[in-house]
């Protein structure tokens, strides 16, 4: 593994840049770990930045801009081992759930459907569990294309599409 580390620090130095060297060793290693528990090589992306999420506050750590950090390491091991990342794509069920809120909250309201769903989209796609939801209505409400929906409206779309994707899995309850 460490072979694999130094391989990893020789190919992305561009990662280390304002990134602590024991951060990045931390967190590649904390995904290499994760990767060994899943032989079969299916887990959800979510599940990945949980684990390294949990491994850096039981050891005190905080990793600024930890999502990225664990997409990038996550990159080095689909291409050096051949790892595929599926990408599953949510958008259609967010927008299923955003049109539902806008016909009833917002009569007339069809043209902020699109947008609206491809945004929050984009929000949930890192899983960054460093944002807050607040943080989240707050990015969409500076959008040009929705300040003008009701800050209501954009929280209940926020919060319905994290529910949503937040249900306890059958494995936590």
């Amino acid at each position: 593994m460490d072979d694999l580390y130094n391989r990893f620090r020789f190919t992305r130095k561009d990662i280390f840049r304002g990134r602590s060297e024991n951060i990045v060793q931390f967190v590649f290693f904390q995904v290499s770990f994760f990767l060994d528990l899943f032989e079969d090589g299916y887990f959800f992306h979510k599940d990945l930045s949980k684990s390294v999420n949990l491994a850096a506050e039981c050891s005190g750590l905080i990793i600024p801009d930890q999502e990225l950090l664990v997409h990038q390491v996550m990159d080095f091991f689909c291409e050096e081992l051949g790892y595929h990342c599926i990408q599953p794509d949510y958008y259609s069920d967010i927008r299923e759930m955003i049109t539902v809120i806008i016909i009833e909250e917002l009569p007339g309201g069809h043209k902020f459907i699109e947008p609206l769903s491809r945004m929050i989209t984009e929000e949930f796609k890192t899983g960054n569990y460093t944002t807050t939801l607040a943080q989240v209505v707050s990015r969409l409400k500076s959008n040009p294309s929705l300040k003008f929906l009701p800050t209501a409206l954009l929280d209940l779309a926020v919060r319905s599409v994290y529910d949503f994707f937040n249900e306890p899995d059958e494995e936590d309850e």
